[in-house]
């Protein structure tokens, strides 16, 4: 396993600094293309991912999960895989899927 990555501009970085939220690359390419599920995974938030629990504004922690078919989100607390075309919504300190 890499334990660096390389910069857009050829420097390398500590693996653990892509997509962090702190530019360590000169030309800011270690958070270029990064989701919210990335940045957990960055904070060694794992346990975050898939867990039912929508965590991220972008949906990605709960974005193509292991028990859902490719393309699909899981809706909180119910571990029901739904399209991505569909929304969940928070109703009455509850979470329901349209």
């Amino acid at each position: 396993m890499n334990s660096s990555f390389r910069c857009g501009n050829g420097e390398c970085v500590s693996i653990g600094s892509k997509c962090n939220q702190l530019v360590d690359c000169a030309d800011g390419s270690d958070e270029k293309n990064c989701s919210c599920a990335d940045f957990l995974k960055s904070q060694f938030l794992t346990r975050k991912i898939c867990d039912g629990i929508i965590d991220c504004w972008d949906f990605s922690d709960e974005y193509e999960c292991e028990w859902c078919s490719p393309g699909q989100y899981i809706c909180p607390n119910s571990r029901v895989c739904i399209e991505r075309t569909r929304l969940c919504e928070y109703t009455s300190r509850t979470y329901s899927c349209l």
